[in-house]
C-alpha cells in the first residue's frame, strides 16, 4: 500500500528520512535539487565522506524485490547547501 509522498529539505544537519518499520516493503528517495548532492546513511552520524551519494536529480530505491532491506531507518545530510527530497514509502498489510 503506497503512502503519499512527503517532501523534506536536507541540510548540513543530519535528519531522518524514514524511521524503522518492519511493514515497509519499498522506500524511494528523489533528490529534486539540480546542484546539491545529498548523502544517505542508516545512522545518525552519516557525513558526506561516508554517506551514499544521491546526486542532483538522482533517485535511490530500496525494495524487497531488489534484495534490499527497506525496513531499516535512513538518514540524510548534505555537504553544503540544501536539497529538497521527495520520499515515497510502500507498506505491507502487517502490524509493526
Amino acid at each position: 500500500m503506497p503512502v503519499d509522498p512527503k517532501v523534506l529539505t536536507a541540510t548540513t544537519t543530519v535528519q531522518q528520512v524514514a524511521s524503522f518499520s518492519k511493514r515497509r516493503t519499498a522506500l524511494a528517495i528523489l533528490n529534486r535539487s539540480t546542484s546539491v548532492t545529498a548523502y544517505i546513511g542508516n545512522t545518525d552520524n552519516v557525513v558526506a565522506a561516508r554517506g551514499f551519494d544521491l546526486p542532483p536529480t538522482g533517485t535511490m530505491v530500496f525494495s524487497k524485490a531488489f534484495g534490499d532491506d527497506p525496513r531499516i531507518a535512513r538518514t540524510v545530510v548534505t555537504g553544503s547547501g540544501t536539497a529538497e527530497l521527495t520520499v515515497l514509502e510502500e507498506y505491507a498489510e502487517e502490524i509493526d
